[in-house]
This record gives C-alpha cells, structure tokens and sequence, in this order.
C-alpha cells in the first residue's frame, strides 16, 4: 500500500514470509548478475527446485532475454505463454511477463525491471496507474519469497517501488 500512497497502509502484508527484497543497479547490465546468484542462492542453498521460481519481467523481449542468459548459465527456463509449456514439467525456472502473470503463483518470484515498458495509446496518469498495477501483481505472486531486481534511473514509478521497499531517511531526496 506504501507504494500505491496509502500511508495509513504502510504496514500491511498480504503475504507471510520474509520482507520484499530489493536489488537495486545503477545499470540495467548489472541486474542479470545479481539475479544469476540469488537463483543459485535459492536452488543450492535454501533447497527450492528451479519449477518453484518465478522471474517476471516487463516485455516478451525481457523474457526472451533471460531465456538466453539463463541457458548460457546453464539453468533451464520454460516460458509459462509458450504452447508447449506445461505446469507438470519439473526442473525448469518459469518465466513470464508480468501481464502474463496474472492469477499464478509461485513459492518464489523474482521481478526483473530492468525498465517499464510504457504504451504510448493511453495517457500519462492510466498508463502510471497501470504499470503500478502489474508491479503489484508482480509482487502479489510469491507465496514465500519475493525479490526485485530493478534499475530504476529516473522512472518516478521505480523510485516509488525502491522507496516503497526500502524507504530512505527522512531529508533524503530522490
């Protein structure tokens, strides 16, 4: 509720388990790093089978990106709109745009926002309420465990969502 401005909200989770954890890069080519270790973090050490997590990003072609990235790491990845992706198939990380995301949920759920892909059809405020809505259903995914992994240059939307997780002391701009 923090970052849709409720402030009488702040407080409020949906979700048991740990807090939302943020990794946050200067550049966009910083996150994939930092999102390959927390994945082994999760399949090596805390026990999670790779068809327990989730990475969510803002576009097909984000999508498609990790799909490679993740082969190249040698960790196999199944794209949930893909028609022969199938929900009994073990051993695969699940990918998906954050539209596509929408009613699925997942023991883990990684957000990669490497950037918000904004649609030029609709005016500036519906087009901010929606992507703060597909963030939040991002979010609302992970049963146990969330992490975002976001670059948020000068987006105001990311620097909320940055914020929302992480707020800054007071006197700290943005």
């Amino acid at each position: 509720a923090r970052f849709a401005g409720d402030p009488e909200e702040a407080g409020f989770a949906f979700r048991e388990g740990p807090a939302v954890e943020l990794c946050r890069a200067t550049a966009a080519g910083d996150l994939l790093p930092l999102l390959l270790r927390k994945l082994a973090l999760c399949t090596d050490h805390l026990g999670y089978e790779p068809d327990n997590i989730s990475i969510l990003a803002p576009h097909n072609a984000e999508v498609a990106h990790l799909s490679d990235a993740l082969s190249t790491a040698g960790v196999a990845s199944a794209v949930v709109t893909d028609r022969d992706f199938s929900f009994a198939a073990h051993g695969a990380v699940r990918l998906s745009t954050l539209h596509s995301s929408k009613g699925l949920d997942f023991p883990v759920v990684f957000l990669y926002l490497p950037y918000l892909n904004r649609r030029v059809k609709f005016d500036e405020e519906t087009t901010e309420r929606l992507l703060r809505n597909l963030i939040y259903v991002g979010i609302t995914r992970g049963m146990e465990c969330v992490s975002i992994f976001v670059c948020p240059g000068e987006d105001r939307i990311l620097l909320d969502l940055c914020d929302a997780v992480e707020p800054r002391p007071a006197g700290q701009g943005g």
